[in-house]
């Protein structure tokens, strides 16, 4: 459990330091050109550097919606019939059915929070919310106390798509279990699971398992927990009795995500989860005395989307995907019309196949009648059975935004970011975002169409000429073609044309000093480089052999162009620079990889000398380096600034007035490299998952925007503006 404990001593010494350390992120200071030993690296993971992450502020561009593992308790009625749901991913959300249409609140505006929501109402009809934060690793819980959401932070936990289950004891107060960031001896192979209940003054942490996944809570008449989970290639059965916790295995599953456990009049278990047999069956399974009798229902692809609940008469009731069985005598039935209407899969509002759905979560009203609520990432369903038929309704649409995007300031500093955002394999748009006084004003530049992969190597660029007017190049491709595109915003319209047709990717768009655009792209495995003029665009070839992976481009102080790529020659591969003398495009090997390497992708940007800097990222068998290369005459200095594990995504490069350089990257985590006379300084500025990242500079500050992969939403960091700084809120808290 976290205890948030500080002293205003140590706070103001840590505060100190976080203020050096950004200081020398922005103070300019002379560059050298000295290659630097990756042993001269600071990685800054310490308390420190957790109050310099909190320096940086992070504003929410876009957040379409993604929701992501529903628990199996996620679904309830209160007393007065109406529906209540939890569910999240990017947020947490809490929705109401009052018989006619869906109430949805955000409870928690926390990016990356509300995975694995689990809700139970209190005798007042109140709602509890267990839920995870995965882009700080918390559980949390939140419960409405008749006027706001009251939301508390109650332990670590894993910090992976899992689910939480709630209940509440005959005194309302809440009983969770989820999987805990725990990692104990000898072994350290798995975090454990944890169980969580409020005494009436604080949170009683225990731990019922050195390992598993996926729980599901009950309590007895007593308040004493029941757990079912997947364990190792089994469902397990966790009890507390006496004081100590009791262990058993259920059954065998390889599908074991979605267990779920009711109790009986009797205060007996039933457990419903995916088997082994025959690549999968529902079963239904109950404790008679030391022995569980198991009942194989029917067939079963996986076992994300079971939830079972066992009636005041003893009658279970399984939900299955967006199936529904309960038992009658010794058979199982199913109850009304199974599958949604026709209408329902081709309305308006459908974009998404429900028979994918990969989570759902079962309630049944004061007469037994079932209600199920079903999704997947991107889409939130329910159905009610009301005693003839079911009916069904979308609650939310979710989507994704940002997972290409390019970031650029305007003569003002203020940040635009052109991205793509869509539902993964159904269609995308591109969209610009301008931030304006207090708000981001966002417009669509094209409309739908069906990109291939999403990846950084289909990436949108942007730039803005003189005049601050937004130019992009995409790729875009449709079912039979794919190819180039440029567009340019002008009176307010977007006015878009093709550069290259049928061309592959990537590419990237700079403008020049008289404002005319610049591109290089692949095609063909040839690298090609194309400018805009007189209302049309002329394209030459630079080189031949090149990979679909990367591509940069730079124009220097007389608008030559200058680009990076990764060309392949037999067994060989490199990473060149290209760069236009005036005459002929002259070419260098700035790398040549080992046998099993490869370079992904790069970033280039030309010093005030015009000499070349490459920041670029090396495949080395199961790890990614991050590195430098920058020339010196006719050589190429190149150097190590991140060896740390499954740290790096695509980089981006800029270089200060000073030329000196920053280069931001993500995957495990948001981070910045800063060189300085001593070598370089990484600060994690997110510890949060992070996917393609954009890096701007201007006189006064630093703009990164990125994907956020716990929330599929395009966030803006930049650091706090220095008088917020300064007067940081000093309080401890006990």
């Amino acid at each position: 459990m976290k205890t948030h404990r500080r002293t205003i001593l140590s706070l103001l010494v840590l505060a100190c330091l976080a203020l050096i350390l950004l200081g020398q992120q922005l103070a300019a200071v002379a560059f050298s050109q000295a290659p630097i030993d990756s042993s001269e690296v600071v990685v800054n993971e310490s308390a420190a550097q957790n109050l310099l992450t909190k320096l940086w502020q992070f504003d929410v561009v876009a957040l379409p919606g993604y929701f992501d593992h529903m628990s199996d308790r996620s679904l309830s009625y209160d007393s007065a019939g109406n529906l209540h749901l939890a569910y999240g991913g990017d947020q947490l959300y809490h929705a109401v059915y009052d018989g006619q249409t869906w109430q949805v609140t955000i409870v928690d505006e926390v990016s990356g929070t509300g995975t694995g929501a689990a809700i139970a109402l209190d005798t007042d009809d109140r709602a509890h919310i267990s839920y995870l934060d995965l882009a700080n690793y918390d559980l949390k819980y939140a419960r409405w106390t008749g006027t706001e959401w009251a939301v508390d932070i109650v332990d670590d936990a894993y910090g992976y798509a899992e689910r939480t289950s709630i209940a509440l004891d005959s005194n309302n107060r809440p009983h969770i279990v989820y999987k805990q960031n725990d990692w104990q001896p000898p072994n350290y192979t798995c975090p454990g699971m944890g169980y969580a209940h409020w005494s009436g003054s604080q949170w009683q942490i225990e731990r019922f398992s050195d390992c598993g996944n996926f729980a599901s809570l009950a309590l007895d008449a007593s308040g004493g927990p029941h757990i079912s989970f997947y364990d190792n290639s089994t469902i397990r059965y966790a009890h507390k009795a006496d004081g100590s916790w009791q262990d058993s295995v259920v059954g065998s599953s390889s599908f074991g995500y979605g267990s779920s456990i009711a109790l009986d009049s009797s205060q007996q278990p039933h457990v419903a989860y995916i088997d082994d047999e025959d690549s999968g069956q529902l079963v239904y399974a109950h404790l008679m005395g030391d022995t569980w009798m198991m009942d194989p229902i029917r067939p079963a692809d996986d076992g994300l989307n079971v939830s079972l609940v066992v009636d005041d008469t003893d009658t279970p009731h399984i939900a299955y995907r967006d199936e529904y069985l309960t038992r009658s005598g010794d058979q199982w039935i199913t109850v009304g019309q199974q599958q949604l209407l026709a209408a329902e899969e081709s309305g308006p509002n459908s974009t998404v196949d429900i028979r994918t759905s990969s989570f759902n979560a079962l309630t049944l009203d004061a007469s037994n009648r079932p209600a199920i609520s079903y999704g997947n990432n991107w889409a939130i369903y329910c159905k009610q059975f009301d005693g003839n038929a079911w009916n069904s309704e979308q609650i939310d649409q979710g989507s994704e935004a940002g997972m290409q995007n390019a970031l650029a300031l305007d003569s003002h500093g203020a940040p635009y970011i052109g991205y793509y955002a869509g539902v993964p394999g159904l269609g995308a748009g591109i969209s610009l975002s301008q931030h304006l006084t207090e708000t981001w004003a966002t417009e669509l530049i094209t409309g739908t169409y069906y990109p291939q992969l999403s990846s950084s190597a289909y990436a949108i660029s942007l730039a803005l000429d003189s005049h601050d007017v937004p130019q992009v190049s995409f790729w875009q491709s449709t079912y039979y073609s794919a190819g180039l595109y440029y567009g340019r915003r002008e009176g307010g319209v977007w006015h878009l044309e093709i550069i290259a047709d049928d061309a592959d990717s990537p590419s990237q768009l700079v403008v020049d000093g008289q404002d005319s655009p610049h591109v290089v792209f692949v095609d063909d495995s040839t690298l090609k480089y194309a400018v805009r003029s007189n209302d049309s665009w002329s394209a030459e070839d630079v080189a031949s052999g090149v990979l679909n992976s990367t591509v940069s481009l730079a124009l220097d102080v007389a608008d030559r162009p200058a680009m990076v790529y990764v060309a392949q020659d037999s067994e060989e591969s490199y990473l060149r620079y290209a760069h236009w003398t005036g005459a002929d495009w002259q070419i260098d090997d700035v790398e040549q990889l080992a046998a099993g390497q490869m370079h992904l992708l790069a970033s280039l940007t030309l010093d005030s000398s015009d000499q070349p800097h490459i920041a670029y990222t090396v495949d080395v068998g199961s790890d990614v380096e991050l590195r430098y290369a920058t020339r010196n005459g006719s050589s190429w200095l190149t150097e190590t600034v991140d060896d740390r594990r499954w740290s790096k995504g695509t980089p981006s490069l800029v270089l200060d007035d000073d030329d000196r350089a920053y280069i931001a990257y993500g995957y495990s985590d948001l981070s910045l490299a800063s060189r300085t006379d001593a070598g370089w300084t990484i600060d994690i500025l997110r510890n949060s998952r992070c996917g393609q990242v954009s890096l701007a500079t201007d006189a006064s500050t630093l703009m990164i925007s990125f994907y956020d992969a716990r929330s599929h939403g395009l966030m803006l960091a930049e650091p706090l503006a220095l008088a917020e700084k300064v007067n940081l809120p000093l309080i401890v808290r006990p």
